[in-house]
């Protein structure tokens, strides 16, 4: 339903106006309620995945990356995000 996405998205919207301040926890808190309500919302699990790469917590990152290119292949933010983890390893 439609107030269901709302809330999705305001939730989302907290998370990054939490990790625009640097508040990377709180952030990951918002993202991590957004993809309960919605477990497929794209941009949360790579606003997700990007806190997580923020923590350094890189494997969790790349799991949240892949698992938003289960949903949509070749989503660009996260296949940029798994380039970036990529590079970190070299």
């Amino acid at each position: 339903p439609e107030y269901h996405g709302v809330v999705v998205e305001s939730l989302h919207g907290e998370g990054e106006a939490h990790q625009k301040m640097g508040g990377t926890k709180k952030a990951l808190r918002f993202f991590n309620r957004a993809l309960k309500q919605n477990p497929e919302h794209l941009k949360s699990m790579t606003s997700k995945a990007g806190v997580l790469l923020m923590l350094g917590r890189f494997g969790e990152a790349r799991a949240s990356y892949l698992r938003s290119l289960e949903v949509l292949p070749d989503y660009p933010p996260a296949v940029k995000g798994l380039m970036v983890i990529e590079e970190l390893h070299k």
